[in-house]
């Protein structure tokens, strides 16, 4: 799933979500609903948050992963309004 579409079926979560009547009275936004929901799921992950990336730390160390920076110089020849068009 990429990143558009994991945005978007949280979203429809959201709207799908059985909120009781006293949340419906409180949250009356979707943007409210969302955020209550993420909360929620962030409380509920939490600490499969911190283990994931103690796992991430440990195999960029074993890979030994270095980052590179490619530069295009043709690319240089163009000034920020080019980037605006």
């Amino acid at each position: 799933m990429d990143y558009f579409n994991f945005l978007e079926a949280l979203v429809r979560v959201s709207r799908a979500y059985h909120f009781s009547p006293e949340m419906e009275a409180i949250l009356t936004t979707p943007h409210e609903k969302l955020n209550f929901l993420l909360k929620k799921m962030d409380d509920k992950f939490k600490p499969l948050k911190k283990t994931f990336g103690q796992a991430r730390e440990k195999l960029e160390a074993e890979v030994g992963y270095q980052p590179r920076v490619v530069v295009d110089e043709e690319e240089e020849d163009f000034s920020e309004e080019d980037d605006a068009m």
